[in-house]
């Protein structure tokens, strides 16, 4: 009985034990997002009430139509990623895939360049997946892919604004980003251009093995296999595996184009409640570059690089500086609030949001199966049909479903 006794009581200390430890993590990793929320405001050199202030000159309608256009750049997002992820074999859900998105926001504002925050949710995904080389593929070839779309609508934006001073040299400097955005992609979309850097990858791939993972044996693989540890040619092959997926591409560059573009109308709409007059179209290659210089990891936030991009070219179109500020402010302001429940949605389990989604794909599946969609030969849907007695009844024979069909 006393051994039973003491059998149970190491049981409760055990579970006890986990509960705690798992409390304990829970509280560090809420002091960590606490920290990192409280670094935001201080890298950025503002409080709440700034924010508040920030958002006071564009409150009622501009601030909410622009708040529904930066979610619509959000569901862009995470919706051509979704795609990216597919094509290798990695099936996400939305709802993990927007946990990710958010993570990203929040990362952002945090880490240096404003799309530092990918990083983040790659190193996460590609842990929880096991797949990681395959995850970084995505990411990468999504960032080329918005890049072209910056590059797209730079081009276009400044081709209807010729009167812009020095309009020939950004010209010439968005055409060179719009022909880099190509050659970046044709490095790993054209087989002609590809094969050469495979062929120079695959031993200096070797070489650049993780050394922690290698193995003993690994010597004793064929020269063509990928060896443990290698993650060099995992990631070019997982770049080299969208040159079959060109429909797929289409569509991400779609999603791009509409990411940008929801994004030049979140700033379309505080412009609007300021009162600067600037027509939609230049804004839009505005705001493309402004787009650029964030992503430089150089400043925390986009402050700096953001303001001082809006405030030399809108000025160039004749807005004065001080409303270019405070447009740079309101999208800053904006940003924070959009990024900071990032902090609180990286504690939701992923396991859980992935239980939520099989749990709703088998609710669509069982409502889906309920549908007679197909005829089965021994359960019949249609019912009995009743020959007029007055007119001799045919004699149908069964249908078999390897018999060619007989004449009646």
């Amino acid at each position: 009985m006393g051994y039973h006794r003491f059998l149970l009581a190491g049981r409760v200390l055990s579970v006890m034990h986990i509960r705690i430890r798992k409390i304990a993590l829970h509280i560090l990793r809420l002091a960590a997002s606490g920290g990192l929320i409280w670094l935001v405001f201080y890298l950025g050199h503002f409080s709440v009430g700034d924010l508040t202030g920030m958002l006071s000159h564009v409150a009622g309608w501009p601030l909410i139509a622009a708040a529904g256009c930066y979610l619509v750049a959000i569901l862009a997002a995470a919706f051509k990623w979704r795609e990216l992820l597919r094509e290798q074999g990695i099936r996400v859900g939305l709802l993990r895939i927007l946990r990710l998105t958010y993570i990203a926001l929040f990362y952002n504002l945090v880490l240096p360049g404003q799309e530092s925050g990918n990083a983040v949710k790659a190193v996460l995904l590609g842990r929880s997946s096991h797949k990681a080389n395959k995850v970084w593929a995505s990411v990468l070839v999504d960032q080329v892919m918005v890049f072209l779309a910056t590059a797209i609508i730079t081009v276009v934006g400044l081709l209807f604004n010729p009167h812009l001073a020095d309009w020939p040299i950004w010209l010439g400097v968005s055409c060179f980003f719009l022909v880099g955005a190509l050659g970046i992609q044709s490095l790993f979309l054209s087989k002609r251009v590809s094969q050469p850097i495979d062929r120079a990858l695959r031993p200096v791939s070797r070489k650049l093995r993780v050394p922690w993972k290698c193995k003993p044996h690994a010597a004793e693989t064929k020269p063509g296999d990928t060896l443990p540890g290698e993650w060099l040619a995992p990631l070019w092959d997982g770049l080299r595996s969208y040159q079959t997926t060109w429909h797929r591409l289409g569509y991400v560059l779609a999603l791009s184009l509409l990411y940008q573009l929801a994004l030049v109308a979140t700033a379309y709409q505080f412009a609007l409640g300021l009162g600067i007059s600037v027509s939609f179209l230049n804004l839009a290659w505005v705001m493309t570059l402004v787009s650029m210089a964030q992503a430089l990891p150089i400043s925390i936030a986009g402050v700096g690089t953001r303001d001082s991009t809006l405030v030399y070219f809108l000025g160039a179109l004749g807005v004065a500086s001080g409303l270019s500020l405070e447009l740079s402010l309101s999208l800053l302001a904006l940003n924070v609030l959009m990024g900071l429940p990032g902090a609180i949605i990286q504690f939701i389990p992923d396991r859980y949001l992935a239980k939520q989604e099989a749990l709703a794909q088998q609710e669509v599946t069982r409502w889906v199966g309920q549908i007679p969609l197909k005829v089965h030969y021994h359960q019949p849907l249609l019912p009995r049909v009743l020959w007029p007695p007055a007119l001799p009844s045919p004699v149908f024979q069964d249908e078999q479903p390897s018999r060619p069909f007989r004449r009646l």
